[in-house]
């Protein structure tokens, strides 16, 4: 599933999510970075969000958030409950459900803002 490739984007990586110990995100009106293990990946707007840790044995099991021409809003879930989320409210929503656990994350990116995210 992708979810808004603006125009804006300047960069990407592709993240396998087995390797993801920890997710935070840099929010206000929209999401303006994703932080894996300590490394942004977008601007520096915004404020942090909590650090969501994920322990040996969890997965992200559903990612959802709203969308217009970037990402606006953004909700990491795990299965055992915990959650990290922060944007505004533009765009549409959209949700991902992955209940054997996301495998991969492409994320989109400029300085300034998440452009957008591909889910598998």
């Amino acid at each position: 599933m992708s979810m808004s490739q603006g125009r804006e984007t300047d960069s990407s990586v592709k993240i396998d999510v087995s390797n993801i110990k920890t997710i935070a995100l840099r929010t206000g009106s929209e999401v303006d970075a994703v932080i894996i293990n300590g490394v942004r990946y977008g601007g520096a707007g915004g404020s942090v969000t909590r650090v969501m840790n994920i322990p040996p044995g969890a997965i992200i099991f559903r990612v959802s958030g709203r969308a217009g021409s970037r990402i606006d809003y953004l909700r990491f879930v795990l299965n055992l409950g915990d959650m990290v989320e922060g944007g505004g409210d533009g765009g549409h929503e959209f949700a991902y459900d992955c209940p054997g656990g996301l495998k991969t994350m492409t994320i989109y990116y400029s300085d300034s803002r998440v452009c957008g995210i591909k889910l598998d």
